[in-house]
């Protein structure tokens, strides 16, 4: 089972459910965990929006820590409505840290099922930046596969971080009252690079239909 911890930032106090999962707000976060995340934030989005308030950063994270490559996320969208991704655009933005991992994206049908015939695999290698936008988490869904059983109790750790903007905040936030919005796709650009890292190209080979924009 992989690690997983739980960031907000602005003064929220949501935490977070995702299936059978729920990841609680860590209450005693030290100093340099916070200052690493913010500074983190920064380099990312001072280069990723730069036309982005710092106000308007990403509220809260998601950080996994996958211990080797036997670990891995199943089928899945980010569409909780702590994030209001059925609805509205719903901007994720993900930095991968260490070994390399395949990510598989697809169309998902009325079952809320993976449609085969239309997955999009992209390696994410350390340093990586991938970002969902508009109405994905709507209408596709991703996955992060195991690595080959031969290989994968020996394959690199990875660390992933999933910036989120939360639209609808839980009842007992103090945020509760607050009108919080995420930026539209055309507020983020992927740049040519970030200084002394690698930043991952769009794994999408072709435009998804019109129907699938809204």
């Amino acid at each position: 089972v992989r690690s997983t911890c739980w960031y907000v930032r602005n003064g929220c106090s949501c935490g977070y459910t995702y299936g059978n999962a729920r990841v609680g707000l860590t209450r005693s976060i030290c100093s340099q965990f916070k200052k690493t995340m913010e500074d983190l934030t920064a380099l990312v989005f001072s280069s990723l929006a730069p036309g982005l308030s710092p106000d308007l950063w990403p509220n809260s994270a998601n950080l996994n820590y996958y211990a080797d490559g036997l670990q891995s996320v199943g089928w899945h969208a980010d569409d909780e409505s702590l994030f209001g991704g059925k609805c509205q655009d719903c901007s994720i933005v993900s930095l991968s840290l260490g070994g390399r991992r395949e990510f598989w994206i697809a169309l998902k049908d009325d079952e809320a099922e993976p449609i085969k015939e239309t997955v999009v695999e992209v390696d994410l290698q350390d340093g990586d930046v991938l970002s969902m936008e508009g109405m994905m988490q709507k209408h596709t869904m991703h996955f992060l596969t195991r690595e080959p059983h031969h290989r994968a109790p020996f394959w690199p750790p990875r660390i992933n971080i999933t910036w989120r903007w939360i639209v609808n905040h839980r009842p007992c936030c103090f945020l509760r009252h607050s009108a919080t919005s995420a930026p539209c796709a055309k507020d983020l650009h992927v740049p040519q690079s970030f200084p002394g890292e690698r930043v991952a190209s769009s794994p999408w080979m072709k435009p998804w239909p019109d129907e699938f924009q809204h």
